[in-house]
């Protein structure tokens, strides 16, 4: 895996990634298992004692990767990033 970006929110922190294949994204005991079709994204939290919160796949068939993460003072989080596509021209 390769770090994109990370931000560091009240001392939590989210980290948008890449990732290619089945990786486990829970570095504690339990796990956490995401596919990737091919290079696919990943936004992961951590919160400020170090323990890992939650993590989402973005992506879809084809490569796709994180630009950049801001969480609001809602928790509102926003992503950039770019996903590439097949267009069939019929």
């Amino acid at each position: 895996m390769q770090v994109v970006v990370f931000q560091v929110i009240k001392l939590d922190i989210y980290m948008l990634l890449v990732f290619d294949g089945t990786v486990d994204f829970n570095p504690g005991l339990d796990s956490l298992f995401l596919v990737s079709d091919s290079l696919d994204a990943f936004i992961s939290k951590i919160d400020s004692s170090g323990n890992f919160i939650w993590a989402n796949k973005i992506g879809g068939p084809f490569s796709d990767a994180g630009g950049s993460v801001c969480v609001d003072k809602l928790n509102t989080i926003y992503l950039t990033g770019f996903t590439k596509i097949q267009l069939i021209l019929i």
